[in-house]
């Protein structure tokens, strides 16, 4: 029996790949750390409860980690690649929801950073997904 180990050479679209995972795993990170000490402060501006905004920071520094070491890997997955645009397109589609059911009583700044937040997201899980296809 001969064992044979092909070794997978990068290509563009690997690098594509990573760099859109890499990009949101930072930008979604960054988030989440800077949110996590100013939530009692931005409950106010933004209208959002400071619990939410507190869950939200801790999800965001574990999914930016959890992106980066996506990214990392010796080999990104297609499959996972799709996972990650599955769930940034549907926080963009919540936070779109969020908005048009007025669930909260956003102030003017949290409406704008909600639908900039939301547009962010979704424009990241349109690069993934171009890059999936790629993959």
């Amino acid at each position: 029996m001969t064992i044979s180990s092909a070794r997978r050479t990068t290509t563009k679209n690997d690098r594509f790949a990573r760099l859109a995972l890499g990009a949101d795993g930072a930008a979604t990170g960054l988030t989440g750390v800077l949110l996590l000490p100013l939530a009692g402060i931005l409950d106010l501006l933004l209208g959002l409860p400071a619990g939410l905004l507190i869950g939200f920071a801790v999800f965001f520094v574990v999914y930016g980690a959890s992106l980066l070491l996506l990214s990392r890997r010796p080999v990104v997955r297609r499959g996972a690649v799709w996972g990650v645009v599955t769930v940034n397109l549907l926080f963009a589609v919540d936070t779109a929801i969020t908005l048009a059911a007025g669930w909260f009583d956003l102030t003017l700044l949290g409406t704008v950073a909600c639908t900039t937040l939301g547009v962010i997201v979704a424009g990241f899980g349109a690069v993934q997904a171009r890059a999936a296809r790629g993959l």
